[in-house]
């Protein structure tokens, strides 16, 4: 660990140079010295002391107490006085300097240990209830940030400034499944991306950064701590598992490790990423139950009320037809009460297969009932026939592809299509639709009477 840096401030050299000696016996590392309050100000600002032993009697015109104050406010190094004077007054006016320690002269090496050792821990238990503090401050702010992420991407890129305002890491890592940018994982550059391969490896971890392989059921521990060296250098890190997303890893050269409170911080930082990726796998989930099929997949009526508007709105405006192509599965009750209702399920999937490979990607295939289907096509006229076609081809290579299983894949197809030329609405044009698919079911239920006369 590094040696801790003191600033001495006395006018008399004799004095200072004693003190020195005393400081250095006991590991400390005296980083200069001044002999007035304003010079003590410039050698904290040049030098960043971890502390400053100051005379309160001092030449020029500020003194000991009044330099400490500037001190203190201005580069929050912690101070201790070193002082011949003990009467009530200098006392109370020392205090006015939040003093960490207040040492009598003559200087006692016992004295001086004992002050300087309360000194620092009374500095860093205030310094880390100071960051705990500015930490809890950061994630308030940061939790309304997670709160508005619509997607992924901006949940693990809200999650890398997280880290980096309220921990800042010379390194991070977020390892993921999920197929992203190097900047919303944390590789910001080649060094980042040699640290933690190096890493991996001597750890035993994940090992593909570039191409990520983590499974969403990959076995990594919950948390843990390391120390690490890297390039000459000892690293603090720290690695938590964020529940079915990956695995958050961040690194800093530190004076001391990783402590039991830091990690702690940072597993309630990476909470708000669980619940925020949670919150939006939920939301998709529900979206997707809420406008399709069950049982197809496809997309149900409910979808369509909304797209239609869209897409009128859309022909509207470029003067387009819209193609409609009304399909119904026969024999439907008859396959379930033979075959049971499992086969006939599975002969509306097929349908729907079928269907969905024979459209465009701007079409909608939607189960518009039971065994009614409908297919919309934007900027579709009389080539919505060229689709009927089509699809009783496929119809035709499917029941000869199945020929043994016993029943057969058979539908009535009707279609039409709509024009902006204010003759009709778009629901009657769905009707049409309707009426044009009834009547070849009539069809062909006449086509089948014909055979058995």
């Amino acid at each position: 660990m590094p040696k801790r840096r003191i600033l001495i401030v006395e006018d008399e050299a004799i004095t200072a140079f004693d003190l020195q000696l005393l400081l250095e016996g006991l590991d400390y590392e005296v980083c200069g010295k001044a002999i007035s309050g304003k010079a003590a100000i410039e050698e904290v600002e040049k030098e960043t002391p971890d502390l400053v032993m100051m005379d309160i009697v001092l030449h020029g015109s500020m003194d000991g107490i009044e330099a400490a104050k500037k001190i203190w406010h201005d580069f929050n190094v912690p101070i201790v006085f070193l002082t011949a004077y003990s009467d009530e007054a200098t006392v109370v006016k020392a205090e006015s300097a939040d003093p960490f320690g207040y040492v009598l002269k003559p200087i006692d090496k016992n004295d001086i240990r004992a002050s300087l050792k309360l000194a620092f821990y009374k500095y860093d238990s205030l310094s880390r209830l100071m960051e705990t503090n500015r930490r809890i401050m950061l994630l308030h702010e940061f939790s309304r940030k997670f709160s508005r992420c619509q997607e992924v991407n901006q949940v693990l890129k809200v999650t890398s400034e997280a880290v980096d305002e309220i921990f800042d890491p010379e390194f991070y890592l977020f390892q993921t499944s999920k197929k992203l940018d190097s900047d919303s994982r944390g590789i910001k550059d080649d060094e980042s991306l040699s640290f933690f391969q190096k890493f991996f490896d001597a750890t035993n971890g994940l090992k593909e950064i570039n191409d990520i392989e983590l499974s969403e059921s990959a076995t990594v521990s919950s948390e843990e701590l390391y120390d690490f060296n890297y390039g000459e250098k000892d690293y603090c890190v720290l690695k938590v598992s964020v529940k079915n997303l990956g695995v958050c890893v961040m690194a800093n050269k530190c004076r001391t490790l990783y402590g039991k409170e830091d990690l702690n911080q940072f597993k309630l930082m990476l909470g708000y990423t669980e619940e925020s990726f949670n919150r939006i796998t939920l939301e998709k989930e529900l979206n997707h139950k809420a406008i399709h099929d069950p049982l197809t997949g496809l997309y149900n009526r409910h979808y369509l009320g909304t797209t239609i508007i869209r897409e009128v709105n859309q022909a509207k405006r470029y003067e387009h037809p819209i193609g409609f192509l009304l399909l119904d599965v026969n024999n439907l009750k008859h396959i379930n009460d033979i075959f049971g209702h499992k086969t006939g399920d599975k002969l509306l999937v097929d349908v729907a297969q079928l269907m969905m490979n024979q459209v465009r990607k701007v079409d909608t295939v939607v189960r518009y009932g039971g065994d009614e289907f409908l297919i919309m096509l934007p900027e579709t006229g009389e080539m919505v026939e060229v689709l009927r076609e089509r699809i009783i081809s496929s119809k035709d290579e499917w029941n000869v592809k199945h020929e043994k299983i016993g029943y057969k894949m058979e539908f009535a197809i009707g279609v039409s299509y709509w024009q902006n030329d204010g003759k009709e609405d778009i629901e009657d044009a769905i009707d049409r639709a309707d009426k044009d698919m009834y009547e070849n079911k009539l069809e062909m239920k006449l086509k089948i009477a014909e055979t058995l006369i």
